[in-house]
C-alpha cells in the first residue's frame, strides 16, 4: 500500500475518533462549574480525569476559529482570565438549557461572540493587512 494512501487512512481514523469524542453543552457546563468551583480536575465521559477540561476546550473552540474560519467571530481581551471565562460560559449555558445538547466547541465561539466580536479592523489584523 503507497504511503499516501496509509497517511489518509491514519488522518481519517484521527478525525473520526476526534469526532466520537467530541463534547457537548451537558459535559461543557459540568466542567466550567468545577473550574468555578476550583476543581480543575473533572471527569470526562469514561470517568478519566481531565486538567481544566473547560479552558481547555476554550482553547481548542477558539484555535478553530482562528485558524480554520475566513471570519473570526471571537477576539478576547489579552488580560481576560480562563476564570472570567468559565464563569460567562456557565451562565449562557444556565440561561440556555435547550442548548445543552448542541457541540461545545460551537457554544463556547457563540457565547464568546456575544461579549467579544471581531471587528473588521481585528479581521484585517489577523490576516495581515494591516498591522498591528
Amino acid at each position: 500500500m503507497p504511503a499516501m494512501i496509509r497517511y489518509l487512512i491514519v488522518f481519517g481514523l484521527l478525525i473520526m475518533s476526534q469526532l466520537a469524542n467530541a463534547d457537548d453543552g451537558s459535559t461543557l457546563l459540568k466542567e466550567c462549574t468545577a473550574f468555578v468551583k476550583g476543581d480543575n480536575v473533572s471527569e470526562d465521559k469514561l470517568g478519566l480525569k481531565l486538567w481544566a477540561g473547560c479552558p481547555s476546550s476554550f482553547e481548542s473552540a477558539l484555535s478553530f476559529d482562528i485558524e480554520f474560519n475566513y471570519i473570526r467571530r471571537v477576539c478576547l481581551p489579552s488580560d481576560i482570565k480562563n476564570g472570567q471565562l468559565a464563569r460567562m460560559m456557565v451562565k449562557y449555558l444556565e440561561d440556555h438549557p435547550e442548548y445543552l445538547n448542541r457541540d461545545e466547541f460551537e457554544l463556547v465561539r457563540e457565547a464568546f461572540h456575544k461579549h467579544f466580536p471581531c471587528s473588521i479592523v481585528d479581521q484585517l489584523k489577523h490576516w495581515k493587512i494591516i498591522s498591528k
